[in-house]
C-alpha cells in the first residue's frame, strides 16, 4: 500500500471522521505505518477506514503487531 500523508482526511465513505497525524514506514511490519484520530465510535481495532488518497486503513490496538 502506498505512504499515508500527515493531515490527510480519515474517512468513512464520503465522511470525514478523523485525521492522519504522524506516519512512517515500518521495516517489521513491512508496510506503512501511521497515528491519527479518529471519531470514538470508530476507534475499536478491527475497523477498516479509508484516507482521502484511497489508503485502506486497519484499527490497531498497540503494539502494532502482525
Amino acid at each position: 500500500s502506498e505512504r499515508l500523508v500527515s493531515g490527510e482526511s480519515i474517512l468513512n465513505g464520503d465522511r470525514r471522521i478523523g485525521i492522519v497525524t504522524s506516519e512512517a514506514y515500518s521495516p517489521s511490519l513491512d508496510r506503512p505505518i501511521g497515528l491519527g484520530y479518529v471519531r470514538k465510535d470508530f476507534a475499536k481495532p478491527g475497523t477498516f477506514l479509508k484516507t482521502e488518497t484511497s489508503n485502506e486503513i486497519e484499527i490497531m490496538a498497540f503494539p502494532m503487531v502482525s
